[in-house]
């Protein structure tokens, strides 16, 4: 069996001459290349004859699935396969494995800076500095006493209440369909007003609900309107029983 490794992963070579080392004792042949590419001529090439082949976030696209004629399973060392070609996979019956769970850790961490960031204004407040400009404008916000997460808890909560009054009584009735998404929105929108408006103590809080938060919901309905038209069409024309109309 021929394993290849399109690119490199971000780990010295020495540790991956390390895992292969088993696969090789065992009479398969490991092939490591050094250097990413996106050509496809080049991606062919390093294809060819190969069992197993493993990328990170390098395209693979359909062409390349297709003329690897070996190819039984690709690999992906990442956690989206969206640059994957995923059609002739299904044509060849070629699995695609991902790394499931991969940065987790990693991702929390990134929200929680970037939602400082936000509130600070760290990035324009280095670049002012950089360009010896003043404070003017960058005061920003503190993060003590804040309230942080019920949003997405929330919203969690809503897509299964949601997802349970649709299936239960709304499959055939648009009405009933848009009072539901705007009250959806509503309650989304109004978590958001007294999360990040009201709790602080903003000025102008009321208002912003007023005339930002109740409109929104409203418009909501024609374009759910909208939706349920459509879904109802796909589901008519294919028999698509996507679990909500």
């Amino acid at each position: 069996m021929k394993i290849s490794l399109l690119e490199p992963i971000g780990v010295s070579r020495e540790t991956i001459d390390a895992l292969a080392a088993p696969l090789i004792e065992r009479g398969h042949e490991f092939v490591c290349y050094d250097a990413k590419t996106t050509d496809i001529e080049e991606l062919k090439r390093r294809s060819a004859d190969s069992d197993i082949v493993m990328i990170a976030n390098n395209p693979y696209p359909n062409e390349v699935v297709r003329a690897a004629e070996k190819l039984k399973v690709l690999d992906v060392a990442f956690t989206g396969i969206d640059h994957v070609g995923l059609e002739a996979c299904r044509e060849r019956s070629v699995t695609v494995l991902n790394a499931a769970n991969y940065s987790n850790q990693t991702v929390a961490e990134l929200a929680v800076g970037m939602a400082i960031d936000l509130l600070r204004h760290v990035i324009p407040a280095d670049r002012a500095v950089r360009e010896g400009k003043t404070s003017a404008g960058l005061m920003g916000r503190e993060i003590a006493g804040r309230t942080v997460g019920m949003l997405a808890l929330e919203m969690m909560l809503l897509c299964f209440a949601v997802g349970v009054l649709v299936q239960l009584y709304l499959q055939s009735a648009p009405g009933n369909f848009a009072v539901i998404s705007a009250a959806a929105a509503l309650l989304v929108l109004s978590c958001d007003w007294l999360f990040f408006y009201r709790m602080p103590g903003y000025s102008g809080s009321a208002q912003r609900y007023l005339w930002f938060v109740l409109p929104s919901a409203a418009l909501t309905i024609p374009a759910s309107l909208v939706e349920f038209a459509i879904v109802r069409h796909i589901y008519n024309k294919f028999k698509i029983d996507n679990g909500v109309v």
